[in-house]
């Protein structure tokens, strides 16, 4: 399998530096579903999507590919493409590589006899976006937070590579950290890296002592007993994808500020985001070929 012309399909700017990071590759890129940006005039700008997609190798979409399950991610454009017209364009043969997937829409894509790969579920790119997620997330703290993050006490929900990645930044900048996590192995890195660690079920007796709490678990761990007794000024800066970790009404009924805080390479470091999916993309290319 070659692999020579790519057409990088909607997103918002990560995708354009990641299509700058296949063209220093080698790779012949296009891109469409980009008016909105200034930077998309250093690519070939494609108008037509149905016959671009004919004639190109690879299609690389958008994280997420869509937001709402029936079109494509386009934040950058005016126009819109509902996925069963990207679907119908797509031919046997091709590779399409996207960003969380959705089951229905990607069993569509391999039915029309496309390979089709998420580049988000490699390991080399959920690792090497933590450190920019972790930035992000003590962006989003210093603006949420009246105090100083030095010296706070802070709560993290999880100790997945995200959740490590910003404990450590955290810790970097003299936050008080105590870690909830379920394994005891996790404990004990948390402590070794100096932080206190707790099983979620010692979460209640300790909510009212936190001036922020930064949740990475996707599934409700911050429900109504643990936020009837946190500080009404804490806040709960949730990273995890939908649905989340904090039970919205009640955080509504406690008067508890509940921030979502997702995509946050793609605000705060678009380049470094978009540069890692780039060469996690061409690596997956390159894998193809020598398969």
């Amino acid at each position: 399998m070659n692999i020579q012309n790519i057409l990088v399909c909607g997103g918002d700017e990560r995708q354009l530096y990641a299509a700058g990071a296949l063209t220093q590759r080698g790779y012949s890129v296009s891109v469409f579903g980009f008016e909105k940006s200034r930077r998309a005039q250093a690519f070939r700008r494609v108008e037509h999507l149905e016959a671009e997609l004919a004639g190109c190798d690879a299609v690389v979409l958008p994280l997420p590919v869509s937001r709402d399950g029936q079109r494509l991610s386009l934040p950058l454009s005016d126009g819109a493409v509902p996925l069963d017209t990207m679907l119908q364009a797509v031919h046997a043969g091709q590779i399409v590589f996207g960003g969380v997937l959705g089951g229905p829409f990607r069993a569509a894509l391999e039915e029309r006899g496309a390979k089709v790969l998420d580049y988000y579920a490699q390991e080399e790119l959920i690792t090497a976006n933590a450190v920019p997620t972790a930035e992000g997330t003590l962006k989003v703290i210093i603006e949420s937070t009246p105090g100083m993050v030095q010296w706070s006490h802070a709560a993290v929900t999880g100790f997945g590579r995200t959740a490590k990645a910003i404990v450590r930044v955290l810790s970097g900048v003299g936050a008080n950290v105590t870690v909830f996590a379920r394994k005891s192995t996790d404990w004990a890195q948390a402590q070794a890296w100096g932080c206190t660690a707790c099983p979620f079920q010692n979460l209640p007796a300790l909510a009212g002592t936190f001036d922020f709490i930064v949740n990475t678990v996707p599934a409700c761990v911050i429900d109504s007993p643990i936020l009837k007794r946190m500080n009404p000024d804490c806040p709960v800066i949730d990273i995890a994808s939908p649905p989340g970790g904090v039970d919205r009404i009640a955080a509504e009924e406690c008067g508890i500020r509940v921030i979502p805080a997702l995509s946050l390479p793609g605000k705060y470091a678009p380049k470094t985001a978009g540069e890692i999916i780039g060469e996690t993309v061409a690596n997956l290319i390159q894998g193809e070929e020598q398969a």
